[in-house]
């Protein structure tokens, strides 16, 4: 009976399928997109980040609600992905000697966010629309924490990124791993409220 569908139907052509790209951990470099001119920040359809890490900082500082913005640095921003730097220190820890959840959720969604402003440039109004975190093991006691994004879907409204936190010195573990949709507003909507 399973032979019969074995064959192939008569006039019907088998095309190869393409190899699907090469996938690379996280932690070592993202891509050959981040190789590209940074001379070329800020013009459409390059490969460079739409916005330098300096200025990632600066916007970092500007959001009301990031307390740790004295805490971070940004270590990578290529065009779709980002790797921030979080310095831990007692205020962010929580009974039992571990780093707070929600600690780690703000750096999850910060990474995120770089990882839009990377590719939108300067994007203030930009919203978290959705976001699913998994704590996978316990961060290493009194060392820092690196949050590595990429892009995972680049849309006119909606950008989807995945996000992996990582305690320094430990890259082969996942401390915490983060599905974030952002959404982004038109670019005349951003141009009239700026």
């Amino acid at each position: 009976m399973l032979a019969k569908f074995a064959r192939p139907l008569p006039g019907l052509r088998i095309r190869a399928i393409p190899p699907l790209p090469l996938i690379r951990h996280p932690c070592l470099r993202f891509s050959l997109l981040n190789t590209a001119a940074r001379e070329e920040k800020g013009k459409p359809g390059t490969t460079a980040p739409q916005i330098s890490g300096k200025e990632m900082l600066e916007l970092f500082k500007q959001v009301p609600f990031t307390p740790l913005d004295d805490k971070l640095s940004v270590e990578q921003l290529g065009y779709g992905s980002a790797r921030i730097r979080l310095h831990v220190d007692s205020q962010n820890l929580r009974p039992g000697g571990t780093v707070s959840g929600p600690v780690l959720f703000t750096l999850c969604d910060l990474v995120a966010w770089a990882v839009v402003c990377s590719l939108k440039g300067k994007s203030l109004l930009s919203v978290t629309t959705s976001t699913s975190i998994d704590f996978l093991n316990k961060p290493r006691p009194e060392h820092d924490l690196i949050g590595v994004g990429q892009v995972l879907k680049n849309g006119k409204r909606l950008v989807v990124s995945r996000v992996s936190v990582y305690s320094d010195g430990d890259l082969e573990n996942a401390v915490a791993h983060a599905s974030v949709t952002y959404s982004v507003p038109p670019p005349r909507a951003t141009s009239s409220k700026l």
